[in-house]
């Protein structure tokens, strides 16, 4: 069977004529990437170690929240950690999958005093221009009616060491509308260099 003919079989409606001529034109491809949707909201690049990052004064404006980070600790590798509004009651749950050179593994976290993981936090026995990444998106965290719930990606790989990545669910059990977040994290201090930036969704 011809090109034209198995073509026609598929789709009917094309025109013999017009596969011949070689006119057949291609599907639109969906729109690019559109930046006007996120908008920035407010950023902290350390100069200097620091125990802990503070965004305050979040707008109630977004639908969603986004942060992005790059960031490393003084300690060895862990998580970077996350506080709403200052609330350290244990209303938070995690579920998260851990994805290394040589595993995978999943855990269930519940009745936690805060949320993780904003960035994977780069040891301090990788080299100095090393740094881990994070990124997190905070849903309705505006809403007064609504647990809230965030999905985070997050991940770090340097030569000393083998990378991993970590994907989370969490569940911060408030319907309290997020106005702050403080993140710290699980041992040392972030280092100075270290990014935080956050966005809202419009």
């Amino acid at each position: 069977m011809s090109l034209p003919s198995r073509l026609l079989g598929a789709n009917p409606s094309i025109q013999v004529s017009t596969l011949l001529s070689g006119s057949l034109s291609t599907p639109s491809a969906k729109g690019a990437f559109d930046g006007s949707e996120f908008e920035f909201i407010d950023g902290s690049l350390l100069t200097s170690d620091a125990s802990s990052v503070t965004f305050s004064s979040i707008p109630q404006t977004y639908r969603a929240l986004i942060l992005r980070s790059s960031a490393r600790t003084t300690s060895s590798q862990t998580d970077t950690y996350m506080r709403y509004n200052g609330n350290s009651s244990s209303i938070y749950a995690n579920h998260l999958l851990v994805a290394n050179g040589t595993s995978v593994n999943a855990f269930d976290l519940t009745a936690q005093a805060q949320t993780r993981s904003a960035c994977l936090l780069t040891g301090s026995t990788q080299p100095a221009a090393t740094f881990g990444i994070g990124y997190v998106q905070i849903n309705d965290y505006a809403s007064t009616t609504k647990l809230k719930t965030s999905k985070s990606y997050v991940g770090t790989v340097g030569p000393v060491s083998g990378g991993e990545m970590q994907w989370y669910d969490n569940l911060w059990a408030s319907t309290s509308a997020i106005t702050s977040i403080v993140l710290s994290t699980g041992g040392g201090d972030f280092v100075s260099g270290s990014r935080f930036n956050l966005y809202g969704v419009k």
